[in-house]
């Protein structure tokens, strides 16, 4: 048996793990150049600038009106999703070495991304709802007289954590999927490469 072993082919053996390639950490840190880049901050800066003042105007002109104070949220919101995808997209494009789109295009190209954004969220939330009905019935289940409390003692720690990571999991899943929407992605496309 030992010949045997000793006589096999390296294709055979099993593989061991490799190694980081020697290349990882530099391209870790050219993550930092994203910090340099001008048009992504511009993007975002003249975004976050407009929905303050357009909040600010239209909160001065309709002084005490609750549909113009709504209407103020609801555009400064807005202006800020659109300069936070703008800069995504900016930065995506540095990132896959596009040739580097004008800020007015990525801006445009940021407002077309909120909806899907916010189709995204819709979803999310609607997933979450769906597990929390299901922890309802679990949690009705365990009324039953007699074999109810033997259940709830399991039944509760699980669904706590379960409501814990399925909360956590979606926010790192929406802030995953965001990328994919910067490359064009539709939220069919985004959730798939978030999950």
């Amino acid at each position: 048996a030992r010949a045997m072993n000793s006589a096999q082919s390296p294709a055979t053996e099993p593989a061991l793990p490799q190694a980081l390639a020697p290349d990882a950490f530099s391209s870790m840190f050219q993550s930092i150049a994203g910090l340099r880049n001008l048009r992504a901050a511009a993007a975002m800066l003249g975004c976050f600038v407009a929905g303050v003042l357009v909040a600010g105007l239209l909160g001065y002109v309709g002084r005490g009106s609750f549909t113009m104070m709504a209407l103020a949220a609801l555009l400064a919101a807005l202006l800020f999703f659109t300069g936070i995808h703008a800069a995504g997209v900016l930065l995506m494009d540095q990132a896959r070495r596009l040739p580097p789109r004008s800020v007015i295009d990525a801006v445009v190209y940021g407002l077309m991304c909120v909806p899907k954004t916010i189709a995204l969220i819709v979803l999310m939330v609607l997933a979450v709802i769906a597990l929390y009905v299901v922890m309802w019935l679990l949690f009705l289940v365990c009324k039953i007289p007699g074999l109810g409390p033997v259940l709830f003692t399991f039944v509760f720690p699980a669904c706590v954590l379960l409501a814990g990571l399925t909360v956590v999991g979606m926010m790192i899943s929406l802030q995953i999927a965001l990328p994919a929407l910067w490359e064009g992605a539709g939220v069919a496309g985004a959730l798939a490469k978030a999950f």
